[in-house]
């Protein structure tokens, strides 16, 4: 009889203590990291034009990344914090922007100086075929394609030579006259090219009623050899071919439907 008891008071305590065990409850599980990854910021953007009319509108497209927050200065005392603005300048002038970009951690600010022209007057038209800006696009420009040989030597039409030179692969789409002009926008339109030498010496006769010339030399689109392009100087018409790495100035125009 005792052995019956002490066996029962065993199987009691067991029984006691697993109980104990199922009751314990289940360790917590470890906490889910919920902090959001907020990435560096970027600051780029482009405008539709680069040349209006005063009190013509000019709409920026923003090419931001991993941004939330814009602020814009277009100059002229005219801001905006919108993604995509429009501006419409009622000044000439040349004006630089600036757009500053950040989320919850991060901002960048990009600075693109001279970047817009607006101007009153109007372009000027020579004959019934030439359409000329009368201000020159601002940069600094070379020809490119050092050593190489792009095929742009056509000595009166700059719209083929325009096109080859935008279509090598020797030349820096950065700084490239010929490249810069190929994908130019300004009053509308965008078949804008670089003059062939002998177009150039025609806008030296036109400078006067043209106007805003400077009195140096001015980039053709006609190519010399594989190191060197002609170039044009507005102050006599003097035209020789100078080494393509050589900057100077770039007067643009188009030809008339």
């Amino acid at each position: 009889m005792k052995n019956i008891i002490l066996i029962l008071a065993i199987l009691s305590i067991v029984f006691a203590s697993c109980k104990k065990d199922n009751d314990t409850p289940d360790p917590e599980p470890n906490p889910v990291d919920t902090t959001t990854i907020v990435n560096q910021c970027y600051a780029d953007f482009e405008s539709d034009l680069q040349v209006n009319w005063k009190n013509g509108q000019v709409n920026f497209n923003n090419m931001s990344t991993d941004a939330t927050n814009y602020l814009w200065n277009f100059g002229a005392g005219i801001t905006s914090t919108e993604k995509n603005p429009s501006v419409i300048y009622n000044q000439t002038g040349v004006y630089t922007i600036t757009l500053i970009v950040s989320n919850s951690k991060y901002s960048d600010t990009l600075v693109k100086e001279n970047y817009i022209i607006i101007q009153d007057s109007s372009l000027y038209i020579i004959g019934d075929s030439l359409m000329v800006m009368n201000v020159d696009i601002t940069g600094s420009f070379i020809y490119g394609g050092y050593l190489h040989v792009i095929g742009a030597t056509d000595m009166f039409y700059g719209e083929i030579n325009t096109q080859k030179i935008a279509e090598s692969q020797y030349i820096n789409p950065e700084n490239c006259a010929g490249y810069i002009a190929y994908n130019f926008s300004a009053f509308g339109y965008d078949d804008w090219y670089l003059p062939a030498v002998k177009e150039l010496n025609v806008l030296y006769n036109y400078k006067n009623q043209i106007g805003n010339f400077s009195y140096s030399y001015y980039i053709s689109s006609t190519e010399y050899s594989n190191t060197s392009y002609y170039h044009v100087n507005m102050s006599d018409n003097f035209t020789e071919y100078t080494g393509k790495g050589i900057s100077g100035n770039v007067r643009l125009l188009r030809k008339i439907d």
